[in-house]
């Protein structure tokens, strides 16, 4: 999946698929101008390991069919569940991980 095809620049807070929504997110999307989108997580993630993500992505909804639609309001939003395999994983900040994904698509239910 194209994140930068559906996320305007700003931070995104990302959930582990499963989990709860309402507590702390795992981890943040960054989307950056230009195309560029950077996963920052709070724990470490091992080269190889599969994490399945939940994402909400504001002014979209979901159709019937699980397509994505543009909303007229920012205050909707679509949520999305995503897999991605680790790629690699490195230390920018005390407890702040960049990851690099590989094979992000998007999960349908």
């Amino acid at each position: 999946m194209d994140l930068a095809a559906v996320l305007a620049p700003g931070v995104y807070p990302v959930f582990m698929a499963g989990g709860s929504l309402d507590g702390e997110p795992w981890g943040h999307v960054l989307s950056r101008p230009g195309g560029r989108v950077s996963w920052l997580a709070r724990e470490p993630a091992l080269a190889g390991e599969s994490l399945f993500l939940t994402l909400k992505v504001p002014g979209y909804h979901l159709g019937d069919d699980g397509s994505l639609f543009p909303a007229a309001g920012q205050e909707l939003g679509a949520w999305v569940v995503l897999s991605g395999e680790v790629m690699g994983c490195r230390l920018v900040h005390e407890r702040r991980y960049l990851l690099r994904l590989a094979d992000l698509v998007r999960v349908l239910d």
